[in-house]
């Protein structure tokens, strides 16, 4: 008689893999209780989405049987924590993300980069980190966090090639088209990327000034915009047992050109040209050491920006061209070192260093002036963690000194950013407290007095005695089974705020540091299977803000935003499924800005044609056309309404084809370079 044993079966892997005796017969990825018979054996299995591991989440495409022939895109689209919002990618309760790959910040941003991560398969991933608080090695910017993409180390030679193809129809069409090639030659690796865009966009923008003073003003802009951008980033890497050398090397163009008509106080003051041209270079060189327990990991970057923007604003009687051209270039180097003392303890140092220059040249009917601006940062921490039992400790102390000069004003500060974390993990459950303290620096552009006109009547001026924010974030948090739960408090210190004021009949909006700020709140992120073809994620963060304006003025709201996504595989042979995704954004005030309701429904349906070749997909994005940016800016004696509109409802069908006799080419290792995010992109 064959003897039934139960296995409360809940058998992980790192990183939450689930493992059933290799029987291709049990699917590990179902997050719903299974049984199966096995002669004398019955194993039940639970798939953990997300696993808390010391200070940052780790997360496995590998085991779920939504994850499995899904694009790197698509995977992080359902993985926990993580906001999509068209195609950029954010973590639950942040503003801002930067992605990581295999412990380097990639080179590309906006659609470029959302395409980049829909070329790799998630089935190449080994794991992905989510730090929502960066620990000290990484520069403490109060608004990022980071998600690094960790590629599987298991490689073999090889060749593999992914080309897509897209065409959309919003207001105009569009078109997009990239390629992915990769070439593995034992401990020699080669990658190549490319993605381009040609495409017609029409936007509007209507303010609305109000003066106390009684002096009410419009300003209504509607532009045809068409753009020609471009993207190439090439790697190569070369690795032995003690080392690894790499290049990485990205290069983006934007031509872009906007014809329209300006409106004041309803009536047509003039027509409106825009041109822009960037072009921008980064390089990253890499070399990593592993000394028996001691590595040490050195990065160098090299960013160059030549940017020229022209606007003509024609009119019958004054005609006025406006040309501001730039030139950024920034270094960056970093030199890290990690020490296992032993096998639950590990010590980490680091120093890292930046300097920025960017060289502006302004014209504006009869003004001119060249503006130069430099900013040099120096930094060193120290880290220690202890990962011992139940208990995960860690500590860290980072030390920045920041010089900025800007014609005849220049200024330093130092600053000092503890960081800790302690974990508590239960055999169901993890409980963490983390504390961090953090710095928002003000970016060159507002700083420089160089203005920049929206119209003949309204410009925006910088601020050169801005003051840094400083950020004080207390977060206490519960992860367990599928959901993550974390209670938070803030504090933000001389918050940057942008306001306007009227000057000789024009409208001008300028910078000021804001009073102290709170924030109470929750963030939570729950996974749910449904069924065993449904996976539905759920997250939302709801907070109470008092921030003080300055002027006697206090600004108060409770804030709250929603994030969900439900992937359905519609067949069991995995040939059809489909995506939908939601975010919304609810009334609230925060920086001195009251936002109307604003939201986004997307749906993409996918048919795999000839499994791990051929997929074509159908999007829809924001089908009921919520995708809008409304708010109000009240400070003063003045308030401007905005309503901006972006042409973000479309529909887009897509096909892309993989072909090569190695399924994924890349290393396995570990880079960071902090303080990329200075870099503007746009």
């Amino acid at each position: 008689m064959k003897e039934k044993i139960f296995l409360g079966a809940f058998l992980l892997l790192p990183f939450g893999n689930a493992v059933a005796f290799n029987n291709p017969l049990i699917n590990s990825g179902d997050s719903v209780a299974r049984e199966i018979t096995l002669d004398s054996v019955i194993v039940k299995s639970n798939y953990k989405y997300a696993r808390k591991a010391g200070n940052k989440y780790k997360i496995s495409f590998k085991g779920s049987p939504f994850y499995n022939g899904k694009s790197l895109a698509e995977a992080m689209t359902i993985c926990p924590l993580i906001v999509r919002n068209n195609n950029t990618f954010n973590v639950l309760g942040k503003s801002a993300t930067t992605i990581y790959v295999n412990g380097r910040p990639t080179m590309l941003s906006g659609d470029d980069l959302y395409a980049f991560l829909d070329s790799k398969s998630a089935n190449d991933i080994d794991h992905i980190e989510i730090l929502a608080n960066p620990s000290t090695e990484y520069h403490a910017d109060m608004k990022t966090a980071i998600v690094n993409i960790v590629l599987s180390d298991k490689v073999k030679p090889g060749w593999m090639s992914v080309t897509s193809a897209e065409v959309s129809k919003g207001r105009k069409w569009g078109i997009k088209g990239s390629e992915m090639f990769a070439y593995n030659l034992r401990n020699f690796s080669i990658n190549l990327f490319m993605n381009g865009i040609h495409g017609r966009k029409s936007t509007e923008s209507l303010k609305n000034y109000h003066y106390t003073d009684g002096q009410d003003f419009e300003e209504k802009t509607v532009l045809q915009k068409t753009g020609t951008p471009y993207s190439l980033l090439y790697s190569m890497s070369w690795k032995t047992k003690l080392m690894e050398l790499g290049v990485d090397y990205g290069l983006s163009n934007l031509k872009m050109d906007a014809a329209g008509e300006h409106l004041y106080d309803g009536t047509k003051l003039l027509d409106k040209d825009d041109r822009v041209r960037n072009l921008n270079h980064n390089l990253q060189i890499y070399n990593s050491y592993h000394l028996g327990k001691t590595s040490i990991d050195l990065l160098y970057n090299l960013y160059f920006r030549k940017n020229k923007e022209n606007s003509d604003f024609v009119s019958d009687t004054n005609p006025v061209s406006q040309i501001n051209n730039d030139r950024f270039v920034h270094n960056a180097f970093k030199a890290d070192l990690k020490s296992m003392i032993d096998s639950t303890l590990t010590l980490s140092y680091g120093v890292s260093g930046n300097v920025q220059r960017v060289h502006s040249d302004y014209r504006y009917s009869d003004l001119a002036n060249a503006a130069r601006f430099s900013e040099q940062t120096l930094a060193a921490y120290m880290a220690g963690e202890k990962d011992a039992g139940n208990w995960y400790i860690y500590i860290g102390l980072r030390y920045e000194h920041t010089g900025q000069k800007y014609i005849d004003n220049s200024r330093t500060y130092n600053n000092l950013f503890p960081n800790l974390s302690v974990n508590y993990n239960a055999k169901s459950a993890s409980l963490y407290l983390n504390y961090a303290r953090s710095i928002e620096r003000a970016p060159y552009s507002n700083l420089i007095l160089t203005p920049v006109y929206f119209s003949p009547n309204s410009m925006t001026l910088g601020n050169p005695t801005l003051r840094p924010s400083i950020l004080n974030d207390l977060q206490l948090g519960l992860s367990y089974s599928n959901l993550e739960a974390e209670l938070f408090f803030k504090t933000i210190d001389d918050g940057i705020f942008e306001y306007t004021y009227q000057e000789q009949g024009n409208n001008v909006n300028t910078f000021t540091n804001l009073g102290r700020e709170h924030q109470l709140g929750l963030n939570l992120s729950y996974m749910w299977r449904v069924c065993k073809s449904v996976l539905l994620k759920l997250m939302g963060s709801t907070y109470y803000d008092v921030a003080g304006l300055g002027q006697g003025e206090k600004q108060k709201s409770w804030n709250n935003n929603i994030s969900s996504n439900m992937t359905v595989r519609l067949d069991r042979a995995g040939v059809f499924d489909l995506n939908l995704n939601y975010w919304a954004l609810f009334p609230q005030k925060e920086n001195g800005l009251h936002w109307r309701n604003r939201g986004n429904l997307s749906a993409a349906l996918n048919c795999n044609l000839m499994k791990k070749k051929l997929k074509l997909s159908l999007t829809a994005n924001d089908i009921f056309n919520q995708d809008l940016a409304r708010y109000q800016r009240s400070y003063g004696s003045a308030s401007v309404d905005s309503k901006n509109t972006f042409d973000k409802r479309y529909i887009a069908f897509a096909v892309k084809y993989t072909v090569g006799n190695n399924k994924q080419v890349r290393k396995n290792k570990h880079h960071n370079l902090d303080d990329l995010n200075r870099i503007p992109t746009e």
